[in-house]
Parts: structure tokens; C-alpha cells; sequence
């Protein structure tokens, strides 16, 4: 079966999916809104080189937190070494982060399909490319505390790709419950890099030394999400098959 005509059931599906109440906005936005600015502020890379995390030491500044100076320091030289890395993950990871969050809005699935098709093609490539190129810079160019710390980003990179290659390759099958469901899961992981800038200041303020309270946000930052975006997911299955969230999933037929 062609995938045109799959489209009616994806039609369907998308008919299931309850629209937002003012909790689900409320949330939306406090996780759009951030991931515009940091997206968006990723994307200076492209001007200022390297040289652009320095910008970083004043934001950080205002919220009082120490420790920074001296890890950019040690990092400068491997970001000048190897800009293209720098380049090629700040474009792609800046932009998936500022527009995946317009994919999961209701009405522009069903009102602007066209749309949702078009931000989705933009997102998917950015999402790979820029995963890619952190996986690499992580295990080329190692941040302090070691392998603790090369573990955690590999495992966000590595996570952010295969789900998005996953949900493009359920997308081209047709199957358009199971991209969304590979794509909510990307996206939390793409999410990290609003929730790993959440979780430094945070992890400063521990009173820990700086590299032990950045491996903890490292790890704090997406393996949580990915928790969420499963318990969403299990929450989606449950209201398109009118079940509580706890009752047990139906049992597919047994072909005699």
C-alpha cells in the first residue's frame, strides 16, 4: 500500500489527539519560549566563531555563578581547533531547538499540514547534522571531568539521532502514529540544550566544584526528558485507546 493512501488514517489520528487545555499551553510555552532565545542565541556561532563563548561568562555572571571562566578556558583551544564542529552543531542543534517545539501544537497539525510538513522537513536534517557534530566534538575534543562527561553527551547525541532518523524512516513507512511518537522522543532530546543551561546555574549553586556539578547537569539534562517524553507517549496511547493510564495494554489478536 502506497503511502497517499495511508494519509486518511494519519488524518484520523490527528482527529483523536485532544486539543490543548490552558495547562498544556502554560507548559508549551515555558519550554518555547526559552528554547527560542537559547536556539536563536546558538546560532551567533555562525558570526562570532569560537570566540562567542565568551559572551556566555556575562550571562552567567548575572545569575551569580562561579566556575565558568576557567572551564572556558580550558575549552577555547579545542573549539579553535576544530570550528567546523562548533559551526555545524550550533546551526543544526540552534535550529531544531527553535522550531521542533511548533511541531507538537494541535492546530497547526490540522489547520497547516503543509506547514507541519515543512518545519518538519527543516528539523529533521538539523536535528541529525547537529547531533552528529556533538557526538564528534565530544569524543575528539573532551570536556573535563573525562570520560564521566564524554559518556553523557555521546549518549544525548547518539539518542537525538537515532530517534530522528527513526521517526523519518516510520514517516516514509507510512506509519505516522509511531513518528510522532519517535519524534516526541527527539525532541526531548533536542530539549537538552534548554535543560542543560537550566540545570548549570542550578548545579552552581550546589556548592559542589564546578566539574562535578557539570557532569551532573550533563546527565541531568536529558535523561530525565526522555522519562517524560515516555510517560507522554504512554498518556497518548491510553487517550487514543480510551483507557486509564495504568490499565494494561489491549492484547493483539492471535491469528488461529
Amino acid at each position: 500500500m502506497s503511502i497517499s493512501a495511508r494519509i486518511p488514517v494519519a488524518r484520523s489520528a490527528a482527529t483523536l489527539e485532544p486539543r490543548w487545555g490552558h495547562a498544556s499551553w502554560v507548559v508549551w510555552i515555558a519550554l518555547a519560549l526559552p528554547s527560542l532565545f537559547i536556539g536563536a542565541y546558538a546560532l551567533r556561532y555562525l558570526v562570532t566563531g569560537p570566540e562567542g563563548v565568551m559572551q556566555l561568562n556575562a550571562v552567567y555572571e548575572i545569575v551569580g555563578m562561579t566556575g565558568f571562566n576557567d572551564f572556558v578556558a580550558e575549552q577555547m583551544p579545542k573549539f579553535k581547533e576544530h570550528p567546523l564542529l562548533l559551526y555545524f552543531h550550533a546551526a543544526g542543534m540552534g535550529t531544531a531547538l527553535m522550531i521542533g517545539g511548533l511541531q507538537f501544537v494541535p492546530a497547526l497539525r490540522r489547520r497547516k499540514p503543509k506547514l507541519h510538513r515543512a518545519i518538519g522537513m527543516i528539523y529533521m536534517p538539523a536535528a541529525l547534522i547537529g547531533s552528529l557534530a556533538g557526538g564528534i566534538f565530544a569524543v575528539t575534543l573532551p570536556a573535563e571531568p573525562g570520560l564521566p562527561a564524554i559518556l553523557a553527551i555521546v549518549g544525548v547525541a547518539s539518542t537525538t539521532f537515532c530517534f530522528t532518523a527513526l521517526g523519518a524512516l516510520r514517516l516514509s513507512q507510512g506509519d505516522y502514529l509511531a513518528h510522532g511518537e519517535w519524534m516526541i522522543r527527539s525532541y526531548s532530546q533536542t530539549l537538552s540544550g534548554t535543560t542543560l543551561r537550566v540545570m548549570i546555574p542550578l548545579m552552581d549553586h550546589a556548592g559542589l566544584p564546578w566539574h562535578e556539578n557539570y557532569l551532573t547537569a550533563l546527565w541531568m539534562c536529558w535523561v530525565p526528558n526522555l522519562f517524560v517524553a515516555e510517560l507522554l507517549i504512554h498518556y497518548r496511547r491510553c487517550r487514543r485507546e480510551g483507557r486509564g493510564l495504568w490499565a494494561p495494554a489491549p492484547r493483539m489478536p492471535v491469528a488461529a
